[in-house]
């Protein structure tokens, strides 16, 4: 059940609370669909339902009736504690019927509608605000009595149900894995897809993939509100366009007439243009060739300078001889200021950071206050994701030279040439084999001019050089790659912070401690924990106020067990605060028992990295220390298990 598409769910709910048949027709009108639709939406339903003993019985000119061996069995498809939507999904369906609404919106029949109790709804709409309101288009809610409807507003209308329809799109298949073609007719969305695609060839225009999707769905949109008599008001003031995008739209548009007998006034016409203009894609070749003046405003030259001298001055990357990166960086950084800027999630999961992207993700977030200055407001966590995978790119160029490894292995030459070929072919950018040895040489050989010893031999190799010895596979396995990859993180990790560091548990056991906290919200403890810093005279109201928007942007715990908060604002003194708590709290999933909130002097903020790489980069199960609550046991067990 939990994985039926919302229509299939409305229809069994809307036969459920009916008596004898219910014909195809009834049903199409109910759901703003066809005849057709659902048909193949019971045949579906019946599908998903084999063996349940729940089904859709239909009947040649009576229509269809739900049928159950047990009538419990039917009970339980209408149980409100989440068998029909989800909070998020309910939030969906509100924005979608109040744009398909020209009047206000019942509230107790909304209720009805979705299953759940007043009070659910009520709480519902206060979050509804943080999730379709405060975004583009910024639309208006309008509350009358015990009803609700968006303002009279045609193009904010269309660009939410855009967006509703692109959220989660299936880029593996064709539509929305929410609404499937709930509203817009299939046919329709195809024969647009058609012509888009022939049209955006014909004009040699090329766009991402997930603006051809939002150009595919505002056509069809647009073809589906003239339909039904909601026109586009005066034309948008000041869009942004260029000639090939103008050119492109408007013989789109001529065809789309003669095809679907509609006029498509220059009101229509002029969101599509500023949608194609912002988003075709550059020449690179052609880019290449010219420089980086010609190309990008000197606002937008001054805004990127800034924040790479930023990283060279805090992290001493320098990224000014990657000339591919920086134009890559430049025309990321364009596409954000112009006014329509889509940025793909699928598969991208909200407010997720993850261990392998942390030193990524510290220098994105390092642009904020320079965003602020010339887009007028911080990045949101897509923009932030997007531009740590510029970063991700790039920072490999910029290590100072490769890692020098040897293969030690009892197994003869052939296997470890093989070896050495598949090596190269992974990480032949950072990594170069220098020898293939037998094991005896062991104890003999010279490593002095070595980092790196990979054996696929089960045996202790001690060397008075300060190296690193991995396990792998003769064959080079995923997990052999993945030990690889985080060898090579950690390097990356050191190089950002001072050797003379101490480690993770003298660090610790500097710190201060308050243990067996008792707290049911995250966000609450975050706060005692930064108003204690404080009053101490560590930071200042900035810091607090970081910390908090940074968790709730892109939280760190994806981690369980311990997670690190901490602020780029600057600290008086470095310091730690640890917090342990009585009863785990679940953050994004994570059950967390210890918090660590750190404030960093100016000249001391690798210390983050070093708590990072010995934290997140030790090779050992942190669910092993989920019972701990106390200083001591934790810093035992770092002691014995961190990377040193």
């Amino acid at each position: 059940m939990a994985e039926l598409p919302l229509r299939h769910r409305q229809i069994l709910y809307y036969l459920q609370h009916r008596t004898g048949y219910t014909t195809g027709q009834m049903l199409a009108d109910h759901l703003h669909t066809s005849t057709r639709t659902i048909r193949n939406d019971v045949a579906d339903i019946n599908r998903a339902l084999e063996g349940s003993g729940v089904q859709i019985v239909s009947k040649h000119r009576f229509g269809y009736m739900l049928s159950a061996e047990d009538p419990s069995q039917l009970a339980s498809l209408t149980r409100s504690s989440g068998s029909f939507l989800s909070r998020t999904e309910r939030l969906r369906h509100v924005a979608f019927c109040l744009c398909l609404r020209d009047g206000f919106q019942n509230l107790d029949e909304l209720a009805d509608e979705m299953f759940i109790s007043k009070t659910t709804l009520e709480l519902d709409l206060k979050e509804f605000r943080h999730e379709y309101l405060l975004i583009r288009p910024h639309i208006e809610l309008i509350r009358h009595r015990n009803s609700i409807a968006f303002e009279n507003n045609e193009r904010k209308k269309r660009h939410l149900l855009c967006h509703l329809f692109a959220s989660n799109w299936n880029y593996n298949g064709r539509g929305n894995t929410f609404y499937q073609y709930h509203y817009l007719d299939e046919k329709i969305v195809n024969l647009c897809i058609r012509e888009i695609n022939y049209h955006l060839d014909l004009y040699g225009i090329q766009m991402e993939d997930v603006n051809v999707v939002y150009l595919d769905l505002m056509v069809a949109i647009m073809i589906h509100r003239l339909r039904d008599g909601h026109a586009m008001e005066a034309a948008a003031a000041d869009v942004f366009t260029v000639p090939a995008a103008v050119r492109m739209v408007d013989a789109l548009a001529v065809a789309l007439e003669e095809k679907l007998d509609c006029r498509i006034i220059e009101a229509e016409r002029r969101e599509l243009y500023e949608l194609v203009s912002c988003s075709i894609l550059p020449d690179m070749d052609a880019l290449r060739k010219r420089s980086l003046q010609e190309i990008f405003s000197g606002s937008l030259l001054e805004f990127s300078g800034k924040y790479l001298r930023l990283l060279e001055t805090e992290y001493g990357l320098c990224f000014q001889q990657d000339q591919d990166f920086l134009l890559t960086l430049l025309l990321y950084l364009q596409y954000l200021d112009r006014p329509v800027h889509n940025l793909n999630r699928f598969g991208i999961a909200d407010r997720t950071l993850r261990v392998d992207y942390a030193v990524e993700f510290e220098l994105a977030f390092r642009i904020q206050p320079l965003a602020v200055d010339h887009y007028g407001s911080y990045l949101d966590y897509l923009e932030l994701f997007y531009l740590m995978n510029i970063l991700s790119g790039a920072l490999h160029k910029v290590e100072t030279r490769k890692v020098r490894a040897v293969i030690m292995s009892y197994y003869n030459m052939p296997a470890m040439w093989n070896l050495r070929r598949l090596l190269d072919e992974e990480f032949g950018d950072r990594i170069i084999i220098k020898d293939l040895l037998p094991m005896y040489l062991k104890d003999n050989y010279d490593f002095s001019e070595t980092d790196l010893i990979l054996t696929s031999a089960n045996k202790q190799i001690v060397t008075d050089q300060d190296l690193t010895v991995l396990r792998i596979s003769p064959y080079f396995t995923g997990e052999d790659k993945q030990r690889i990859s985080g060898y090579l993180n950690q390097l990356l990790f050191r190089r950002l912070y001072r050797k003379d560091f101490p480690s993770v548990t003298e660090l610790l056991s500097r710190a201060s401690w308050e243990e067996k906290a008792d707290y049911d919200d995250y966000l609450g403890l975050l706060e005692h924990m930064g108003r204690r810093m404080i009053s101490q005279g560590y930071v200042d109201e900035n810091y607090l106020i970081q910390i908090l928007n940074r968790e709730s942007l892109a939280t760190f715990a994806s981690h369980p067990v311990y997670i690190i908060v901490h602020s780029s604002v600057p600290a008086k003194q470095t310091h730690i605060h640890v917090t342990t708590l009585n009863h785990r709290l679940i953050v994004n999933g994570n059950k967390i028992r210890m918090v660590i909130m750190l404030c960093m002097q100016e000249s001391e903020r690798g210390l983050l990295f070093k708590l990072y790489n010995e934290l997140y980069g030790s090779d050992f199960n942190p669910n092993d220390c989920r019972f701990m609550k106390t200083r001591n046991e934790f810093l035992n067990f770092f002691s014995d298990n961190c990377v040193k």
